[in-house]
């Protein structure tokens, strides 16, 4: 056999073991962070410190499916949960990006940050946390951090509404969350 058959036949093989199920890819990094006694994770409401009403109750619901979806972590209540996700929605800020010859907005940006705790129910010990802060500098570090542009004048097929923007990063932010929590950064 040449070596061109070969590297056919191994990614054949590779890609019906993905397919059976039988092969699941890790992350880029390769390396889950949780210890292996990690099964279940409990993920209560999100607080919401910003003004913006709703937010942490959508946030919490697509975190539940991410989790669901991703499988790794089977979600369950407090009491039968091996680790807990505290999470705090910290900003919710909306600013124009751009104006049109009359001055009028024609771009905005969302940026949201949401702080995480990982807590190990089983031991009672913080694993990790994410927490947003300035530092001295006036420079802003920590938390999970996602934004997304959008049009609210123009083309209507291009242009968005602050809800269907704000969908979107709530979905962002919930994938984001799933990865940090099993495979870190």
């Amino acid at each position: 056999m040449n070596n061109k058959m070969v590297f056919h036949i191994i990614s054949l093989m590779t890609f019906f073991l993905i397919i059976c199920g039988c092969y699941t890819p890790e992350s880029s990094t390769g390396v889950e962070i949780l210890p292996g006694s990690i099964k279940t994770v409990a993920i209560p409401t999100i607080t919401n410190k910003t003004p913006y009403y709703g937010i942490n109750e959508e946030l919490t619901r697509e975190l539940t499916e991410k989790f669901i979806q991703n499988g790794r972590l089977t979600v369950a209540d407090k009491k039968e949960a091996d680790c807990m996700l505290e999470c705090e929605i910290v900003r919710y800020l909306l600013v124009p990006l751009s104006y049109d010859e009359n001055d009028v907005v024609e771009q905005k940006k969302l940026n949201v940050i949401v702080n995480l705790t990982f807590i190990d129910l089983q031991n009672e010990t913080k694993m990790w946390d994410e927490i947003w802060r300035e530092t001295d500098a006036g420079t802003e570090i920590g938390g999970i951090i996602e934004e997304v542009s959008f049009f609210v004048s123009g083309d209507e097929d291009e242009t968005e509404t602050e809800q269907e923007a704000r969908a979107r990063i709530v979905i962002e932010l919930a994938e984001d969350i799933v990865q940090r929590t099993i495979y870190g950064w």
